[in-house]
């Protein structure tokens, strides 16, 4: 019998959702490789969704930024970051920066004339009126310039990417799309078809508590990445400059709103985060540590959404991503997924 998958690729109402992953992009990057360029499973034309990292990630399936380039741009941002402890406070600026040097000139153009692409944003519970913070779909854009300011937006850290707990996005305080609670608050879907194949940047099950457990009983070497990590970012960054700037309200770029206000924000962004279980099987398609062996330790790999990792780790997070994505289009039934092991469908 078809997978679900299949049918539904078969009958044209398939799409695809891509998770946050801060700098695991690299993976989520394999996976399109594979998917679009390689098999020909997916193809740009499709409904895409994704949230922080993932919203890099789906302008990329759908051709709003060529692969090569945001390839070279993670290597490169990472390398300006780990010189400038870990881009702490100065992400957001970095990313857009980032956005807008690789996004193809008719950029805004072709995300017109797909129609069916979305990138996450998360408003604070605080300005959505709800008892939780509201994930939004954005799928509207007005050029170039505003799919680069949401991409931005969908990356905002909480508190980190800068020193506002939001940033402003057309006038309305929003963070990181990827802090909508668990399941697609994490990774989020296009609406309206029949299939949608989820692609998560992290390992089945990793909860904020797991993490902690991690650096407390995972014996010397965690605690020393998690040392490391720490270090990294303050030995680089203005980390008091931005502290400074979080107790008196935020500035630049960043949300406002007032200390009271702000402070509720960053109660809302913690609140979801603290809920975070990153998706496992029967609730992502593809993730790392699925179906093979992940290149450094579960909690080193956790890391790697903060502390960007060497140009070699990044070519061993996309191959991976390729090869987790070719072992469920096997699985699924793809011809060309079973014609590349060797076998026919």
């Amino acid at each position: 019998m078809a997978s679900p998958a299949l049918l539904a690729a078969q009958a044209g109402s398939i799409g695809a959702g891509f998770s946050g992953g801060g700098f695991i992009l690299p993976f989520l990057l394999g996976v399109i490789d594979m998917l679009y360029r390689d098999l020909g499973v997916m193809n740009a034309d499709m409904p895409v969704a994704g949230a922080s990292a993932g919203s890099i990630a789906a302008a990329t399936a759908i051709g709003l930024v060529p692969l090569g380039d945001v390839r070279s741009e993670v290597d490169s941002l990472g390398a300006r970051c780990r010189a400038k402890g870990n881009c702490y406070g100065t992400l957001y600026d970095e990313v857009q920066r980032s956005a807008r040097r690789i996004l193809v000139r008719d950029a805004g153009n072709k995300m017109a004339a797909h129609g069916r692409a979305y990138f996450a944003v998360v408003h604070p519970a605080s300005v959505s009126g709800a008892s939780a913070p509201r994930q939004e779909l954005v799928s509207s854009f007005k050029g170039r310039d505003d799919i680069a300011n949401a991409i931005a937006a969908s990356c905002y850290i909480p508190g980190y990417a800068g020193p506002s707990p939001t940033i402003k996005f057309r006038g309305q305080r929003v963070y990181d799309g990827g802090f909508g609670g668990p399941g697609a608050g994490f990774l989020p879907c296009p609406p309206d078809v029949r299939y949608c194949v989820r692609v998560s940047s992290m390992p089945g099950g990793i909860t904020m508590p797991s993490i902690l457990l991690d650096v407390l009983l995972g014996g010397p070497y965690n605690q020393a990445l998690a040392v490391g990590a720490a270090l990294s970012t303050l030995g680089g960054a203005d980390v008091l400059g931005t502290l400074t700037k979080q107790v008196l309200g935020g500035g630049g770029g960043g949300g406002g709103g007032g200390e009271t206000q702000q402070l509720a924000d960053m109660a809302s962004a913690m609140a979801a985060f603290m809920q975070f279980k990153t998706p496992g099987e029967g609730e992502a398609d593809i993730f790392p540590g699925r179906r093979h062996a992940l290149p450094v330790g579960e909690f080193e790999w956790v890391t790697r959404m903060a502390v960007p990792a060497s140009a070699a780790d990044n070519q061993a997070m996309f191959d991976l991503g390729r090869a987790e994505a070719l072992s469920w289009a096997q699985e699924a039934g793809f011809p060309a997924a079973l014609a590349k092991a060797g076998r026919s469908g």
